[in-house]
């Protein structure tokens, strides 16, 4: 399995997902691979609701028992001004590995951005149209991980990230706003993340969704 990689700035490192961790699949042999063009998935929901866990499973699950290599990429760390660009440029290196025959597992894209940027920043954001059309020609898979908010306010105090207080006071807030915008996010409806039916499911949409 390809190690999990942070993509920064502009989404240039996804470039190099054919070589990650040192293991380069240049001469990738697709019959290996008995012919598998695996869709890339989108984990959404908000913080605690189990994405990291959730992606790092689903990729070590298709290496192991499809034989497909995997790379979970954490959100981009766009600028403000620009993250339509930043977003379309990612969602295009996304098609290209995809294509490569890599599982590409998103812990976090673009629909964080209108989410979190109306909570907690004040800042409603309209999604521009062609970066919808540039995700849904990559075959992407969303999902809404959707937990009781009491769980993810647990997870959240056991993790003591930074910026706990803030992001606790609105997870209920967080939450409500993902499944009111979960249809125009193009996100399917989670409600057990980690029940084994729900997990199964995913790994099948990855390999047998609608191709690109």
């Amino acid at each position: 399995m390809i190690k999990n990689t942070i993509i920064s700035e502009h989404a240039t490192a996804l470039r190099k997902l054919r070589c990650v961790g040192g293991i380069v699949f240049n001469h990738w042999d697709r019959h290996r691979r008995r012919g598998i063009d695996p869709n890339p998935a989108i984990l959404e929901g908000v913080d605690g609701s189990g994405k990291s866990t959730l992606g790092a499973d689903l990729g070590r699950h298709l290496h192991e028992h499809y034989g497909v290599p995997a790379i979970t990429v954490h959100a981009l760390k766009v600028d403000p001004k620009h993250w339509e660009r930043d977003w379309i440029v990612a969602a295009r290196l996304t098609r290209r590995a995809s294509r490569d025959g890599i599982a590409v597992i998103w812990d976090r894209a673009w629909q964080s951005e209108p989410v979190y940027s109306k909570i907690m920043r004040d800042k409603p954001v309209v999604v521009p149209p062609r970066l919808k059309t540039a995700w849904e020609r990559t075959g992407a898979l969303g999902y809404l991980l959707d937990v009781p908010v009491a769980l993810a306010q647990r997870r959240l105090r056991e993790r003591g990230d930074e910026d706990f207080e803030d992001v606790y006071r609105a997870l209920p807030k967080l939450a409500l706003e993902y499944r009111d915008s979960r249809e125009d996010l193009r996100l399917k409806f989670t409600t057990e993340p980690r029940s084994e039916t729900t997990f199964d499911k995913i790994v099948q949409e990855i390999l047998l969704g609608e191709l690109r």
